[in-house]
């Protein structure tokens, strides 16, 4: 009786637990199949989007690629140590040349296994000894489910998947995702006894750990995203000395490409020179850009403290994607820096008050932290850039679909039946935003409505109107750009070229500016200056 008893209480239990693991053995292919098919629709648009803004300084003027003559430097300046990237687009270039379908083809299969990488990590950290008895863990498919399809369909994402030059950013995220998934899983292996597999999954990990750091620099933060997958969802006791060989052998695949990154690296300005760790800094992040062009490290982090709560916004409301955003540079306190830095520390701060609490949650808020990390401490020449998110959207992913999940439990009906609709929404933002960049002009227009103060914004909107031969057009936006900032060079040249076009030049052109042999010309000649206070009155 005792022993029918026993069988009774503990029937139900391991029968749970079988259709548990039944659950993870057969992760229902038919959602992956699914979430791909919303994805695909979302960027249909995209595939004949034309090269657009830096596309064409990396690819269609990179001279050394195009002539088949120094293919390294070809590389280089594609994407000097983003190696991986690199070669893919001289790859699709070799293949279709100026085409762009085939790199937008490559762009969304980029996107759809990175997408596959967060299914796969939520069905990973279910299994972890912090998850495993949770209620998320009795359906780790709505959770994996539901964060896959908001990175995938979101149409935040939509900049480093249409724009092609930022498969540097899809393809870090994709090495970074993988490399965290094949540790999560062989520390799992290794704790529940399951058999081989846990070695080879930590050599996976490390491999795609080196990936990630020749894709883009900002991946070197993927050991902190372990220490943090530890501390949440392992126990605290961690085993350290099983764990070192695995760190020494991290740290080392994170150094060797930025030690060869900095040896090889050629500095453009004067001010990378000042000293060895201003050069290293430039060597590590500074991709072509003059030293000149980017705001002084303090100036940067206060507009950080700015940027940072906007791209969380675009996360809830994406209605102000940008390609070209203009953020003013903070030079001290203010409400908006204030009203920034208060939001981040509390943020932080319940942040980790829900990793012990709600531990996805969490985790998806420190994820964050940790994945814009190297791109706010490390001063860029923008200090806003929409790609720049790709890496920090699984862990708003995380927190969304930890909630689901949660409801789901409880409400299967209802919480399926309002999330359908969030569901549709986004993929039609999505599709929508593809739109606007199915053409220069219509990406253009679109960044001079939401930033009509940023001279480069009414350059390329100039460069655009005068690629389709509307002249008074192309004229009225470069003066537009002289008239926000005088300095702008490729403005005035770029007027000049549309006046003379129009058969214009003769009449705007007339103020002496020195005599040839002054200004480096032919002896006796008149240098004359382009009035632009005539044209653009």
């Amino acid at each position: 009786m005792r022993r029918a008893r026993s069988r009774a209480r503990t029937g139900p239990r391991r029968q749970r637990e079988r259709t548990r693991d039944a659950s993870f053995r057969h992760p229902a292919w038919w959602a992956v199949v699914g979430i791909g098919a919303l994805t695909v629709v979302a960027y249909l648009p995209s595939f004949h989007v034309p090269f657009q803004f830096d596309d064409y300084a990396r690819i269609v003027d990179n001279v050394k690629l195009r002539e088949g003559t120094g293919v390294l430097q070809g590389l280089a300046w594609l994407g000097s140590s983003r190696i991986l990237p690199a070669l893919s687009l001289a790859l699709n270039y070799a293949i279709g040349q100026d085409d762009t379908f085939g790199y937008h083809v490559g762009n969304l299969l980029v996107h759809l296994l990175a997408s596959l990488g967060v299914f796969e990590l939520a069905l990973a950290l279910c299994r972890t000894p912090r998850l495993r008895d949770s209620p998320l863990a009795e359906r780790p498919l709505a959770l994996a489910a539901a964060a896959a399809w908001l990175f995938a369909c979101h149409p935040l994402q939509t900049q480093a998947v249409t724009y092609i030059i930022q498969r540097f950013a899809a393809m870090a995220t994709l090495f970074y995702l993988w490399a965290l998934v094949l540790y999560v899983q062989a520390r799992n292996r290794g704790l529940q006894e399951e058999g081989g597999g846990s070695r080879i999954r930590y050599a996976g990990a490390l491999l795609l750990a080196l990936f990630a750091v020749l894709s883009k620099e900002n991946t070197v933060s993927l050991p902190a995203a372990v220490l943090l997958t530890e501390w949440i969802f392992f126990d605290r006791r961690l085993r350290w000395r099983a764990l070192a060989p695995y760190a020494v052998a991290g740290i080392l695949v994170v150094a060797i490409p930025l030690v060869w990154k900095i040896v090889a690296w050629r500095p453009i300005g004067a001010a990378a020179r000042s000293s060895w760790l201003a050069a290293a800094e430039q060597s590590i992040l500074a991709q072509g850009v003059n030293p000149s062009q980017v705001a002084s490290p303090p100036a940067y982090w206060l507009t950080q403290l700015t940027v940072l709560p906007r791209y969380l916004g675009l996360v809830f409301w994406p209605s102000d994607l940008n390609v070209d955003h203009d953020i003013p540079i903070a030079t001290g306190a203010s409400w908006e820096v204030a009203s920034g830095l208060t939001l981040l520390a509390v943020l932080l701060a319940f942040g980790f008050w829900c990793a012990r609490r709600w531990p996805l949650i969490g985790f998806g808020i420190l994820w964050f932290f940790i994945a814009m990390s190297v791109e706010t401490l490390f001063p860029l020449s923008d200090v806003m850039m929409e790609h720049r998110m790709y890496l920090a959207m699984p862990g708003a992913s995380m927190v969304f679909a930890s909630l689901f999940a949660r409801a789901f439990v409880r409400r299967p009906l209802l919480s399926v039946s309002a999330a359908t609709p969030l569901i549709v929404l986004l993929v039609v933002l999505t599709f929508d935003r593809n739109q606007v960049w199915r053409t220069p002009l219509s990406l253009w227009s679109d960044a001079a409505r939401k930033s009509p103060n940023k001279a480069r914004v009414h350059v390329n909107l100039g460069v655009a109107y005068h690629g389709l031969h509307r002249l008074d057009d192309a004229i009225r936006e470069y003066c537009q750009a002289l008239k926000i900032d005088p300095g702008i060079e490729l403005a005035r040249d770029n007027l000049e070229i549309a006046l003379e076009d129009e058969g214009r030049l003769d009449e705007a052109t007339g103020k002496v500016v020195a005599s040839g042999q002054k200004a480096g010309g032919p002896p006796g000649s008149v240098i004359l200056e382009l009035d632009v206070e005539r044209v653009c009155p």
